[in-house]
C-alpha cells in the first residue's frame, strides 16, 4: 500500500510538471542533475576493488546506477559503498528550467504534493489554478526572474534545514560517544584526506577522525588517485571501505567532532599493502 501511494505522488508530480512546461507557464522544477563525471571515476576505482565493474559511460544513465546498486546489495560493505555512490550525486534544487531529474529517472518532476508541504509545492499550485481559471502566463502573478529568485530562496533554505538537521544529529552522536572515551569499536573507512582517515563506528554509525599525526608507526603520504594512505617505510595501505579497530581519544561536543586513534595498525594495513592486480585484458575491459 505504502509503494502504491508513493508511486502516485510520483506520478502526479510528473504529470504537473509535463502540464506546466506544457502551457509554458512560469513555475519551480524539481531538477536533479547528471552525477560528476570526475567523482564517478574515482568511486569506480574504489569499487573495482569490490568486484563492481559498471563502466562509468554506464553510471551516467539512471540504470546504470540500478546496475551498480544490484552488484553492491550482498557485498558485507554495501552500506558504506552506498553512501559512497550518494555522495556522487548532484544536489537537487529548484528551478524555472526544467531538466529532469536524474535520480528518479524523470524526464519532468515539480514538486506538486510531498509528505512534509513545502513552499515551491504552494507556487506550483498557483500555478495550475492559474491555469484551471483559463488565464494565459502573461498574467501570471510570477513572471520568470521572480520564480528564479524564490526558487533559489527555497534551495538555500533547504539546504541551511539539512545542515540544522546533520549539526544537531552530529553533536548528539557526540554526546552518546563522550561515555566512552578510551574504549575501542570496530569500524569502517567512509573518507580519506591528506590530514587522515575518516572511521565510521560499525553499528553505531557515528563518524570520528584518524589524525595522520597520530599514525606514529610510519610517515604517510595521501594518494589522491588511489584515494589512500600509503606508509613511506612500510608500504602500509590504509583505503575507503577498510574495517579497522580504533580507540576513543577526545570527544568535543562544541567543534561536533571526535577522534580516534587506530588500535594495533600495523598488522590489518601491512596485508594490504600489496592488492592483487588485474590482468591487462581485464583493465582493458572496464575501461
Amino acid at each position: 500500500a505504502m509503494r502504491l501511494i508513493e508511486q502516485f505522488m510520483l506520478e502526479a508530480n510528473e504529470t504537473v510538471a509535463r502540464h506546466c512546461v506544457r502551457h509554458k507557464l512560469p513555475a519551480l522544477y524539481r531538477v536533479h542533475e547528471l552525477p560528476d563525471p570526475l567523482k564517478l571515476k574515482k568511486l569506480q576505482q574504489v569499487f573495482w576493488r569490490f568486484g563492481v565493474t559498471t563502466p562509468m559511460a554506464r553510471l551516467q544513465k539512471p540504470s546504470g546506477f540500478n546496475e551498480v546498486c544490484e552488484q553492491i546489495r550482498e557485498l558485507p560493505n554495501r552500506e558504506q559503498l552506498q553512501v559512497l555512490l550518494l555522495r556522487c550525486m548532484a544536489l537537487a534544487v529548484y528551478r524555472t528550467e526544467n531538466l529532469g531529474h536524474f535520480g528518479l529517472a524523470a524526464e519532468f518532476y515539480a514538486h506538486f504534493t510531498s509528505p512534509i508541504r513545502r513552499y515551491p509545492d504552494l507556487l506550483v499550485h498557483r500555478a495550475i489554478k492559474h491555469l484551471e481559471a483559463r488565464r494565459k502566463p502573461v498574467n501570471f502573478d510570477y513572471d520568470v526572474p521572480a520564480m528564479e529568485a524564490l526558487g533559489t530562496q527555497c534551495s538555500e533554505a533547504e539546504k541551511r534545514a539539512d545542515e540544522a538537521t546533520r549539526d544537531v544529529d552530529d553533536w548528539l552522536k557526540c554526546e552518546f560517544m563522550s561515555d566512552s572515551l578510551g574504549e575501542t569499536f570496530e569500524g569502517t573507512v567512509t573518507g580519506v584526506t591528506s590530514f587522515g582517515l575518516f572511521v565510521e563506528l560499525d553499528g553505531i554509525h557515528a563518524t570520528g577522525l584518524v589524525h595522520v599525526s597520530s599514525l606514529s608507526n610510519d610517515y604517510y603520504h595521501f594518494d589522491a588517485q588511489s584515494r589512500c594512505l600509503r606508509g613511506e617505510r612500510s608500504g602500509a595501505v590504509h583505503r575507503l571501505a577498510d574495517k579497522l579497530k580504533v580507540r576513543v581519544a577526545r570527544v568535543d561536543l562544541d567543534e561536533r567532532k571526535i577522534d580516534f586513534e587506530l588500535v594495533e595498525p600495523d598488522q590489518a594495513a601491512a596485508k594490504r599493502s600489496k592488492p592483487k592486480r588485474s590482468s591487462r585484458k581485464g583493465r582493458g575491459k572496464r575501461q
